[in-house]
């Protein structure tokens, strides 16, 4: 899991941080530029290119549900469900995705 997952599609982006709860777990990943100003309050969860896990190997565990494909991972201290990983028939396929509401982006109210 302390793997780089390079999905890169060419276009522009940019490097953004995210992890649990309590700090645990935390990682690093690039979005699409303007990711996080554009985004409706709906949108929960994104696919990440070049994701990486920085630190909480040691605490974070996963499950499956009928699938068998995407691989949900939480922290074993907090319980938050922060990324998961896909896989898509083939190791270079395989993509990482990420809950928004566990990036470290600025806060928006929508609606207000």
């Amino acid at each position: 899991m302390g793997h780089d997952s390079d999905t890169h599609s060419g276009q522009p982006s940019r490097t953004h941080r995210g992890g649990c709860d309590c700090g645990a777990v935390r990682y690093e990943l690039e979005l699409a530029a303007g990711v996080g100003e554009t985004l409706a309050p709906a949108a929960l969860s994104l696919r990440a290119s070049r994701f990486k896990l920085l630190t909480g190997e040691d605490c974070v565990s996963g499950h499956q549900f009928a699938s068998w494909s995407v691989h949900h991972f939480y922290c074993e201290r907090c319980g938050v469900c922060s990324f998961s990983r896909h896989e898509v028939g083939n190791e270079a396929a395989a993509f990482y995705a990420v809950d928004l509401r566990c990036l470290d982006l600025p806060r928006r109210c929508y609606g207000c």
